[in-house]
């Protein structure tokens, strides 16, 4: 693509409203990341299914972002099935999958432990909740991340 489509398709995506930048983000633990921040269901949708994608490129298995940013994005969808009214095993399937993301991320990285439980217990005022729907006092979190 020469540089005059490209700059007609930036114009013309802007037009449509939408964010040329981040469309344009390669599959990358950056791209993981910017889906957290699409609507739902299709940001946490895109997140898992680009984040699982990496996962089976070798060395991501200790990619501590990537594995935290995956956390982040099954905890989208447990809120969100949870909304909707998903049975207990639909949950906790979903719940397996953050707990294998969350020791990933600790094992790759143990400093990503404050972020992880900064998703699950926010501040008031916090944007990122990824994992909120997880009640303060679980027991799988409560071990993995701490109480506090």
């Amino acid at each position: 693509m020469g540089d005059a489509e490209i700059g007609d398709r930036v114009d013309d995506d802007a037009q449509r409203g939408r964010d040329p930048t981040v469309e344009q983000v390669p599959n990358t633990d950056v791209a993981v990341y910017h889906a957290l921040y699409e609507p739902l269901p299709g940001g946490f949708q895109k997140a898992i299914s680009v984040g699982e994608e990496l996962l089976r490129r070798p060395g991501q298995e200790k990619n501590a972002m990537l594995h935290a940013w995956l956390a982040a994005a099954y905890g989208q969808q447990h809120a969100y099935e949870q909304s909707r009214g998903a049975s207990e095993a639909e949950l906790q399937s979903i719940k397996d999958k953050v707990v294998r993301e969350i020791n990933a991320a600790i094992a790759a990285e143990p400093r990503t432990r404050d972020l992880l439980r900064s998703l699950w217990k926010p501040q008031p005022n916090a944007e990122d909740r990824d994992l909120e729907s997880f009640p303060p006092d679980d027991p799988d979190l409560t071990r993995l991340l701490g109480a506090s």
